[in-house]
């Protein structure tokens, strides 16, 4: 409908236009430009929406890849749960199964390239861990991982969850001087969050 109006009376917008963008409309008509720009709208909606599918696509393909690397695991878990209901007097037999099963969920876990996070005989790190527990030990020169209370994982260098552990810190050496002098350092509280 613009293109009809437009060359019976001129609108103030194209005295604004440039001269050479004035030529151009003047040579192409403005069918012409408005036909171009209903074909690149339709061009830009197309890519949008293929855009869209492909997304799509590679998320639900990810979540197929997640989901079959798991699905051994629950078949095995199921088989050692079928076999204890079976005989229940073969209980080391039934824990050797489900250590397999762990063992297979930790590949399952690899394969998507999760990693657990390095804990016991660690040096304590808070971007990894979460000291839950502390104690004062001789044996140690600096914070280190003494246990672990629950795994954490990372994915690539994303932490997933940090690992729960145990913190063992430097006895500090009481000088005769100081006696029960209040000098504490930050880490030597019994609980640390």
């Amino acid at each position: 409908m613009a293109s009809e109006q437009d060359p019976s009376t001129p609108s103030g917008s194209e005295t604004e236009l440039s001269p050479a963008a004035a030529r151009l409309i003047d040579q192409v008509g403005h069918g012409a430009l408005a036909e171009q720009y209903v074909r690149l709208a339709a061009d830009f909606d197309n890519y949008r929406r293929r855009t869209l599918h492909e997304l799509d696509e590679r998320r639900r393909g990810g979540i197929e890849h997640a989901i079959m690397a798991l699905l051994p695991v629950l078949d095995n878990l199921r088989r050692a749960v079928d076999h204890a209901e079976e005989d229940d007097s073969t209980l080391a037999a039934f824990l050797d199964g489900l250590r397999m099963v762990m063992k297979g969920f930790e590949d399952g876990l690899n394969e998507l390239g999760i990693e657990a996070i390095a804990t016991e005989g660690e040096p304590f790190d808070p971007t990894l861990h979460e000291a839950i527990l502390s104690e004062e030990s001789k044996d140690v020169d600096r914070e280190m991982v003494v246990g672990e209370l629950q795994r954490g994982y990372r994915y690539q260098d994303h932490i997933l969850r940090p690992a729960l552990v145990r913190v063992a810190y430097p006895a500090l050496a009481a000088s005769p001087a100081s006696g029960s002098d209040a000098t504490s350092s930050p880490d030597s509280s019994d609980d640390v969050s």
